[in-house]
């Protein structure tokens, strides 16, 4: 049984290799869509051997259906560039793909662990994440959506795979705020008609309600000194793109 890897990337040159090297003996076809990538991203999926594609972004979702719709594998893994297997994983999706003609299910579940400045973390935004990112070709699409994407099986049924998939999302606290503030103009963008009721809800009191949720019922305390940070970055979050939309609904001062 035929595994593609398939991945989109702008500027991935920093944690292309360890995706790449992570599925190595694994993935007969690596897949890449890229939507312009100027730091060596491109030259490091090829020397991997990957196939490349450009395609101008024009959002997560349906970037990522178009990657899925053109690799050849019966079997799709997608994973994104900051993100790699472990070892029981990789075994795991060997095991399938040399039983693959068995009764098996469409796709697989995957729990992913996530590294945080530097220490890998259970709790708070991280808690309990699974992810469905293995699944037999057509059997599944990523829906439209500009951000937040998830992808889902259109038949058949999920089963699920030991091992993980391991993320790191940030290099440092700057690389954490560059992504919310792309993923809040995202965001702003395609929420701009919220009532604004609801708007000044997120932007008063939702961060604090986040926080609190994230540090104290999802235990993000448990992590120590990156739980706490990683609880109020994801608070901020949510302050940041309420703060957009209500930015956007303002009259410039200068406007007649």
């Amino acid at each position: 049984m035929r595994l593609s890897l398939v991945l989109i990337t702008l500027n991935a040159a920093s944690s292309l290799s360890r995706c790449l090297e992570s599925v190595e003996g694994l993935a007969d076809e690596i897949l890449l869509v890229d939507s312009g990538s100027t730091d060596g991203t491109l030259e490091i999926a090829r020397v991997a051997g990957a196939r490349t594609l450009h395609r101008d972004f024009d959002g997560y979702g349906s970037q990522k259906q178009f990657a899925l719709e053109q690799a050849r594998g019966e079997w799709l893994l997608c994973l994104d560039a900051d993100e790699w297997l472990d070892p029981i994983a990789w075994d795991g999706i060997r095991h399938l793909l040399a039983h693959g003609d068995d009764p098996s299910p469409d796709g697989f579940w995957l729990r992913r662990v996530t590294l945080y400045l530097g220490r890998w973390v259970n709790y708070g935004p991280w808690l309990g994440e699974r992810k469905l990112r293995l699944v037999r070709r057509n059997r599944a699409r990523w829906d439209a959506d500009c951000i937040h994407e998830s992808l889902r099986l259109i038949r058949g049924r999920a089963g699920h795979l030991d091992g993980c998939i391991l993320h790191r999302p940030y290099d440092s606290l700057s690389h954490q705020l560059a992504k919310l503030d792309r993923y809040t103009d995202l965001i702003a963008a395609r929420d701009a008609d919220t009532p604004l009721l609801r708007v000044l809800f997120g932007v008063s009191l939702e961060p604090w309600l986040v926080f609190l949720h994230r540090y104290l019922v999802q235990l993000g305390f448990l992590d120590g000194s990156k739980g706490l940070i990683g609880c109020g970055m994801s608070g901020f979050y949510f302050f940041l793109r309420y703060a957009k939309i209500l930015l956007r609904r303002q009259v410039p001062a200068d406007s007649p």
